[in-house]
């Protein structure tokens, strides 16, 4: 320290924990109910009364969210180039790790993305969401993620899901419904059908905390059940319903 002309690096408060991170908060990121997905899909049909700005180009935004598990960012500005329609897979680098997986492209997303070819003008999936997503201010601060941020979460709020909640410690709300929401549906989805964890990680990227929190659970009833059948012990109909009641409760 005593060859720095400055202070101390360390010194800096930005590395110092700050008092909301030591509540102990226990909100956090939700998958969606599967109903509720289910009529955010119905609203973003073409015949459907709901209105929205470039409605077309965000019911397929939807459809990527959901069948890639891959971040909003990602979503938005997926190029035509990263996308095989023949092989029928798409490849994602994903921006915030860096890390690029390759994906088969699901039956539903490739009825969508054949809807998208009809608007094709340049190299984006999704040219005007793309572009909007892009605008920054005169101060250079990215505008344009909340304009799509917006769109998403009228679309939660539509089917009536909160999307934030107000958490003690915090001065701004937790969001617990949003874009990435999909991704936590897609690593649900994977844990209760029997995907194996390394397949879903292969998909997901390094996200380990969202695959855990899945397939610990899905672990964990695995093991209940391993326990009770060498004990010969099975929980009866009533019993299994409490006990689907108390987690529900928990959640």
């Amino acid at each position: 320290a005593k060859y720095l002309d400055a202070p101390s690096p360390w010194s800096n408060p930005k590395l110092k924990r700050s008092s909301k991170e030591e509540t102990h908060i226990t909100e956090h990121r939700r998958p969606f109910p599967r109903e509720k997905e289910a009529e955010m899909f119905e609203l973003l049909k073409p015949e459907s009364p709901f209105r929205m700005l470039n409605k077309a180009e965000m019911e397929v935004l939807f459809y990527v969210l959901k069948y890639t598990g891959q971040r909003q960012k990602d979503c938005v500005n997926l190029s035509w180039n990263k996308i095989d329609m023949n092989r029928r897979r798409l490849w994602v680098t994903q921006e915030k790790t860096g890390k690029s997986v390759s994906i088969p492209i699901a039956p539903e997303l490739f009825a969508m993305l054949l809807k998208a070819e009809s608007w094709r003008v340049n190299d984006k999936v999704l040219p005007k969401c793309a572009e909007r997503y892009a605008r920054k201010a005169a101060d250079g601060t990215d505008t344009g993620v909340n304009l799509i941020n917006k769109q998403i979460l009228n679309i939660i709020e539509h089917v009536g899901l909160t999307p934030s909640v107000p958490v003690e410690g915090r001065n701004k709300k937790m969001t617990i419904y949003g874009a990435h929401s999909f991704r936590h549906s897609f690593a649900s989805h994977c844990a209760e059908t029997g995907i194996p964890r390394a397949v879903c990680s292969s998909i997901l990227g390094a996200d380990a905390d969202i695959i855990s929190t899945y397939y610990t659970h899905i672990g964990d009833e695995a093991q209940e059940k391993a326990v009770l059948s060498l004990s010969g012990k099975h929980k009866s109909s009533d019993e299994k319903i409490t006990a689907v009641l108390a987690y529900l409760d928990a959640l």
